[in-house]
Parts: C-alpha cells; sequence; structure tokens
C-alpha cells in the first residue's frame, strides 16, 4: 500500500518559509524510480533526498546526474547536446529551474539537490549575476583582478578606483582610466593597437584568440576541447572557429556563422539567433 506523502509546503500557515527564504522542502519517495529526463531507474542514493517544489510531485524525481548537468547548461559550462536536455529552456543569466517541469528554482532547492561542487559553481555565477543586475556595479577592467564594486556615478567625476588593486577606471567609457585624454581619442588610439594584436594572433599560428566582445578583448588561450569558448572575463559564450557569439548556451548551437563547419540550420519554424560580431578591425 503507497504510503502517504504530506504537502509539507501547504502545511505552513500564511506561506511561511525555511530560514533561507525558500519554502519548505518535501521529501522524495523513497522506492527506487525512473529518472523522467534519461529514463534510467535510479537508486535511491542517486536522486536528490528531496522534491524539489510541488509542481515536482507530478512526475519522479530528476537523479543526481541530470540535475547537475542541467545546472552546467545554466552557467554556460556544459552544451545543450545532452539527449535528454536538448529542449532545456536557457538559464543563463536567470535562474535555476528544475529540468522536468520547468519550475523556477530557489538557492535553497538548488542546494537541496545538486552537489556540493556543483552548487558552489552555479551560486559563484548567480552571484556574479545578481551584482551585474546592479546599475551602480562595476568590474574592475585591470586584466589581473576579478573584483567589483558599486560606483558612485553622480556628478562629473569621470575616475572610480577599484578598492582591490588600486587600479583606476573611467566611467564614461568604462575602459581603464586615460589621463589627459578624451575618450573619443583614446578609442581611436586603441583601435590602432587592436588592429596589431589582431596580426599578432594570426602570425602566432592562432595560439590565443582576442574576445569578440568589442568591451572586453580578453586573450584567450584553447589547449583543447570542443569549439565552444567560455569567456571567464566577461561571462560570453562564442566560437572559436567562427567568432560568433551568444550569452545564451541554450541558442549558441544555432548560432554559428553559416559558413562555419559547426553551423546548423533552424529547425522548421525556428528562427536563428543570428548575433555576429565580425572579426574586422576595431573601429571599422
Amino acid at each position: 500500500m503507497a504510503s502517504f506523502q504530506p504537502n509539507l509546503r501547504s502545511s505552513f500557515p500564511n506561506g511561511e518559509t525555511t530560514r533561507d527564504g525558500s519554502p519548505p522542502i518535501v521529501p522524495a519517495p523513497k522506492a527506487n524510480v525512473a529518472c523522467p529526463i534519461c529514463y534510467e531507474r535510479k537508486k535511491k542514493s542517486e536522486v536528490p533526498s528531496h522534491i524539489l517544489t510541488d509542481k515536482c510531485r507530478r512526475h519522479n524525481p530528476v537523479c543526481n546526474e541530470c540535475f547537475d548537468y542541467s545546472l552546467m547548461i545554466a552557467i554556460g559550462e556544459k552544451p545543450t547536446t545532452h539527449p535528454y536536455l536538448s529542449d532545456f529552456p536557457s538559464t543563463y543569466s536567470t535562474r535555476a529551474v528544475c529540468p522536468a517541469c520547468w519550475s523556477l528554482l530557489t538557492p535553497g532547492e538548488v542546494k537541496a539537490a545538486a552537489s556540493p561542487a556543483v552548487f558552489e559553481k552555479w551560486s559563484r555565477v548567480q552571484d556574479r549575476r545578481d551584482k551585474e543586475a546592479d546599475s551602480d556595479f562595476r568590474w574592475c577592467l585591470s586584466t589581473a583582478c576579478s573584483s567589483g564594486q558599486k560606483v558612485d556615478q553622480t556628478g562629473r567625476k569621470r575616475l572610480w578606483t577599484c578598492d582591490t588593486c588600486g587600479s583606476k577606471n573611467c566611467i564614461s567609457c568604462e575602459r581603464p582610466w586615460h589621463k589627459g585624454e578624451s575618450c573619443k581619442d583614446y578609442q581611436a588610439r586603441i583601435a590602432v593597437s587592436h588592429k596589431a594584436e589582431l596580426q599578432a594572433e594570426e602570425s602566432h599560428g592562432n595560439l590565443f584568440r582576442l574576445c569578440p566582445r568589442p568591451e572586453c578583448r580578453r586573450k584567450v588561450i584553447k589547449t583543447d576541447g570542443c569549439s565552444t569558448v567560455f569567456c571567464p572575463m566577461c561571462s560570453i559564450l562564442y566560437c572559436w572557429d567562427c567568432m560568433a557569439i551568444d550569452d545564451s548556451a541554450y541558442s549558441h548551437v544555432m548560432n554559428h556563422k553559416p559558413d562555419c563547419a559547426h553551423y546548423q540550420p533552424p529547425r522548421k519554424g525556428q528562427q536563428p539567433w543570428f548575433r555576429h560580431i565580425n572579426r574586422q578591425e576595431p573601429g571599422a
């Protein structure tokens, strides 16, 4: 006889939540069940110990492996070529969702289901996204620094100094500080420098390439792996071969340039996301 599972979430009066602000977590079934994503029967040690949301009660719990993989897709560290997650919605710049019912998950629910290592990675990316949502937040532009802070943008002051490394940055053009030089003159000068870097890139046999995002231009070295590259500085995804970029892990597979070996035509009724940045001379 099946045991009755009380709805612990609704038993909390007035919509109370747990200490971390997430809804109460409902215990998951104990019997071995088939994962709704990979359809493999899993032992109870291979599935989360709790059902993620009330909506998840309509299906079997997602196994640990599939849940971790969905989080890695969400933060852009895994491609969407997983055979059972090809239609998984992009959450690259939003919150995590359940890969089975696509319910939005709270940090507490994610922590309850994810492995510690994957949760740490997801938390780090989510923290970055939360900071960038603040219009006053700025990342330090020094390539040797990964810090950021809130910047006072009131008044006529154009200079802000990083509290961590002390480097100076320009508020107006979001570039390293250019004392005694207007933003326009500085942009023209570095355009010449970028052209020289592109020529150096070609002469070194493509050992490194510059991030195709004009505001970044971080040097990235690729030693192995597939052609999908994640910029550690500005967090965009782009193709190493055609340099097509997109900020969504889900749409990236459809974003290659038509002459790229990895290009796939859109499925019937689907429009491609063409947001190319051509590898042309800066300022052209």
